[in-house]
């Protein structure tokens, strides 16, 4: 009844199943079981496992906007060329490979069969960058763990047909867009400039920046988005920049990730040369938080081992 024992003529013999069981000492039995596989939608090839995770958003209908920020927009499939169609040999291949468990397919299930095939979509941050050698590389940021997504990028990079849908999208003049949006927050469209990287700044006086002021001191060195642009606000002076690195460090000193003092100080490395400083020290930082009267911040500082 469990498929350990087959008749074979006159006689019963133990089937591969049972000969497992027994050979193994466990006590196996044949289940049906429904598993759900992800396979990207231009090459058909598995996603890895990390894409199954629970911080992975997987949506059935191409509309997401975060909050704050704009919204996502679909890869136009009609450019791509039909390329969606799943081939049901994927499956096969997926099968067949001895890593298959790394693509969310146990080793214990022994046949499949396709169920029901439906199009789900993955949101993804695409930055289109132009390199020192003057190629053009996609940088990808999704949900994934991990600071990019480099399988999305060798996709958009790599993939023809994604980059003809890419390339043909609209474009528009990121100086106006992003002059655009300064002059809604109050700010001068003139400040605006492009580095010799290609990345597009926004230098502001010291005075715009402060809790009582147009931007709050936090977003200095951060990005902004619009439309599909994006551009940094920043400010020359280095006191001011220098008093950002330590407000932001004393922002992250409680999460759960920063428990010593090597995770701070390493934190502290990546924010100063973000707004391009010398770099902060823990025994700065825990003056800054005496100085300021932030006690608690002070207390975990010094909890750090």
């Amino acid at each position: 009844l469990i498929g350990h024992l087959g008749q074979q003529g006159q006689h019963v013999r133990l089937t591969e199943l049972g000969s497992r069981s027994v050979r193994d000492d466990t006590r196996y039995v044949r289940k049906e079981a429904r598993q759900q596989l992800l396979f990207d939608g231009v090459t058909m090839a598995p996603l890895p496992r990390e894409y199954y995770t629970g911080d992975v958003v997987v949506l059935e209908r191409p509309e997401y906007q975060v909050q704050g920020g704009v919204p996502f927009q679909a890869l136009n499939a009609g450019v791509v060329g039909g390329a969606w169609e799943f081939r049901p040999d994927a499956l096969r291949q997926l099968v067949e490979r001895p890593d298959r468990e790394r693509f969310n397919l146990p080793h214990d299930l022994l046949a499949t069969e396709i169920v029901a095939i439906s199009q789900v979509y993955l949101p993804v941050y695409l930055v289109d960058t132009l390199q020192p050698d003057r190629q053009r590389r996609f940088v990808a940021f999704s949900q994934v763990a991990g600071d990019r997504d480099r399988l999305i990028e060798r996709l958009a990079t790599d993939t023809p047909a994604i980059r003809r849908a890419l390339e043909a999208e609209d474009p528009a003049d990121p100086a106006t867009v992003c002059g655009r949006w300064l002059e809604r927050n109050g700010l001068p469209a003139a400040a605006l400039t492009r580095l010799p990287n290609g990345t597009w700044r926004a230098v502001l006086p010291a005075s715009d920046f402060g809790d009582d002021r147009g931007l709050r001191l936090f977003q200095l060195g951060s990005f902004e988005v619009s439309q599909r642009y994006f551009f940094q606000l920043w400010c020359d002076d280095p006191a001011i920049r220098r008093r950002t690195v330590l407000t932001r460090a004393l922002g992250i000193v409680q999460r759960k990730d920063v428990d010593t003092q090597a995770e701070l100080l390493g934190r502290l490395a990546v924010l100063s040369r973000q707004l391009e400083i010398d770099p902060v020290g823990v025994p700065e930082l825990r003056a800054y938080a005496d100085r300021t009267g932030q006690q608690d911040r002070l207390d975990t500082i010094d909890s750090l081992e």
